[in-house]
Formats: structure tokens, sequence, C-alpha cells
């Protein structure tokens, strides 16, 4: 599959003040967890300015594969 027909989804937070490095430690949890799944080709993240703005962002090969990621227990949890 080439980049043109993966599919990637954005989700935007706000880092609680103070609350930073257990975010980040979070960050990495779902991104191991995410990197289980069918079709997965890559989960990243930056932060925004001071406000603490944080972008992860997910890609997958398919829609099915990210729905699949996206309905998930362990991402529920």
């Amino acid at each position: 599959m080439n980049d043109q027909e993966s599919v990637t989804a954005v989700v935007t937070r706000r880092i609680v003040p103070g609350r930073k490095p257990d975010y980040l430690a979070w960050v990495d949890k779902v991104k191991e967890i995410a990197s289980q799944y069918p079709g997965h080709q890559g989960t990243t993240y930056k932060i925004r300015g001071d406000n603490n703005v944080c972008h992860v962002i997910y890609r997958f090969d398919t829609i099915e594969h990210l729905r699949d990621w996206e309905t998930s227990d362990e991402r529920a949890a």
C-alpha cells in the first residue's frame, strides 16, 4: 500500500497543567497498543505552544483498520 491509500486520524487534547509527564507516558502506551493493530502505519504526536495542546496522529492502511482501532476496547480504556 502506498501513502495515498492510507488514512489518518488526528485526536487533539489539552494537557492539564502540571500533568505533561503523565500525559506523555500515556501517549507512549497508546502508541504501543495501536501499533499491534492490523494495518497500523505509525502514531506520532506534537505538542503545540505554551497552551499544551497535543495532537496525536494515527495512520492506518485502510479505513476499516482505523475503525477497528477507534472502536477497540483498548482504545476505549
